[in-house]
């Protein structure tokens, strides 16, 4: 299956840019699915989850505290945020998790995810393919960089022009 780096258009700020993947043959990007999925789902707290990316976009960088560290990958929001509660979240005790990766200060994947119904991601079957999805997308990316087809310069990602992540 291969994967294109896209940038995330109304997320790009001068502090922080954000990326995404999108799969070949998909309708939408991940991070675009993982929009579309909630706002139907639990509208609240992704809104309280988009207002959350949107100030560390435009009021900070990327720090370790803003994100919940998930093995070689990250989730969204941290431990310290507890978003609304929602009537449409059925049946969810963890709450809603964005999967990701921060790559550096200033660059951060953002991939998909659900309502974590499980306190592993791996038992939650709402949560464990976008966990796992997450964890292999990271490792191609970390891969790429060091075999130099892909770079991270500033806030902007390099890449060989005929570049893809092939999972």
């Amino acid at each position: 299956m291969r994967c294109d780096i896209i940038e995330i258009g109304n997320l790009k700020f001068q502090n922080v840019r954000f990326y995404t993947v999108h799969v070949k043959g998909r309708l939408r990007s991940e991070f675009s699915d993982f929009v579309t999925r909630m706002s139907v789902r639990c509208p609240a707290k992704l809104g309280e989850l988009l207002q959350f990316i949107d100030e560390i976009g435009h009021k900070h960088r990327v720090q370790e505290n803003y994100f919940r560290h998930e093995r070689n990958a990250h989730a969204l929001p941290p431990h310290y945020i507890h978003l609304c509660d929602d009537d449409s979240e059925e049946g969810s005790k963890f709450g809603l998790r964005l999967y990701c990766c921060k790559f550096t200060p200033q660059i951060v994947f953002l991939y998909n995810g659900d309502l974590k119904t499980a306190q592993l991601p791996d038992d939650c079957p709402a949560v464990s393919r976008h966990f796992n999805f997450a964890l292999n997308v990271t490792r191609k990316i970390d891969a790429a960089c060091k075999d130099e087809y892909l770079a991270f310069e500033g806030n902007d990602v390099l890449m060989d022009e005929n570049f893809p992540i092939q999972l």
